[in-house]
C-alpha cells in the first residue's frame, strides 16, 4: 500500500446509490508503535476498500470514527491501557484523522508456556467472529509471543485465517498480528540486525530469536 496525505477526501458509492464522502485508513499497530497504511491504490487514483471504489479528490476534514478492534491474552493488562492511551493523544494533536472507540475480545491465559498459548492461539477464531460483531475497522491480535512460538512464518497463517472468519462473519477488516506487524517494519525500515530484550524465559526467547532470524534479520 502507497501512503497518502491524511486525511484525504474520498467519494464513495455503492452500484449507484447515492454517493456519499468519507476517509478510509486502515491502521494496524504493534504495542506502543502505531502504523497507518492506505487501502489498494488503483491505476484511476482510486482507492478499494471493503469493495468500494473511492475516488481521491481534495484534502478537506471529514470527521470519522474507526473502531479498533483487539484480541488480547486473558491476562494481558495492558494493551487494553496502552493502545487507547497512544490513539487519544493523537486524536488530541489531529482531531482531523478522526476519532477512535475501542473493542476486545479474550483468549484464555493463565501462563506464558507453549502449550497455554498454543490452546490460546486457536481461540483467536472465535475472538475475531466477536470482533466481526462490533464491525470493526481493524483488528489487531496482541500477542507476539503465542504467534512466534507456533512455527516461523505463522504470522502470514494466522492473519489470513483471521481475515477469513471476518469475511465469513460479512464484516471484513484488516489483520495485523503483533509478530507480522514487527516483521514487516524491520523489513520496511531495512534493519539487518537487531538485540533483543525480552520478558520470557529463555526456551520462549530462543523461539522469538529463531522466528526473526528465519524472516532474515540477525539476532546479535
Amino acid at each position: 500500500p502507497r501512503r497518502l496525505p491524511c486525511p484525504a477526501r474520498v467519494k464513495a458509492g455503492h452500484d449507484g446509490d447515492a454517493s456519499h464522502e468519507r476517509e478510509q485508513f486502515v491502521y494496524i499497530f504493534h504495542s506502543a508503535k502505531m502504523y497507518t497504511n492506505t487501502a489498494l491504490r488503483e491505476p484511476d487514483n482510486s482507492l478499494i476498500h471493503r469493495g468500494v471504489r473511492c475516488t481521491l479528490q481534495s484534502v478537506t476534514h471529514i470527521n470519522r470514527n474507526y473502531r479498533i478492534g483487539q484480541i488480547v491474552p486473558s491476562s494481558n493488562t495492558t494493551m487494553e491501557t496502552e493502545i487507547p492511551a497512544i490513539l487519544m493523544a493523537r486524536q488530541r494533536v489531529r482531531p482531523e484523522d478522526g476519532t477512535f472507540t475501542f473493542h476486545s475480545s479474550r483468549m484464555r491465559m493463565k501462563k506464558v508456556v507453549k502449550e497455554e498459548l498454543e490452546a490460546m492461539d486457536r481461540d483467536s477464531l472465535r475472538c475475531a467472529a466477536e470482533l466481526a460483531d462490533a464491525d470493526v475497522d481493524v483488528v489487531g491480535y496482541a500477542c507476539l509471543v503465542a504467534i512466534m512460538s507456533t512455527g516461523c512464518g505463522y504470522h502470514c497463517e494466522s492473519q489470513s485465517k483471521l481475515s477469513d472468519v471476518m469475511k465469513k462473519e460479512g464484516h471484513p477488516a484488516a489483520v495485523i498480528t503483533s509478530a507480522g506487524a514487527l516483521v514487516d517494519e524491520l523489513k520496511l525500515a531495512g534493519v539487518r540486525s537487531v538485540s533483543l530484550v525480552t520478558p520470557y524465559l529463555q526456551p520462549l526467547t530462543d523461539l522469538v530469536v529463531n522466528y526473526i532470524r528465519n524472516e532474515g534479520i540477525a539476532v546479535i
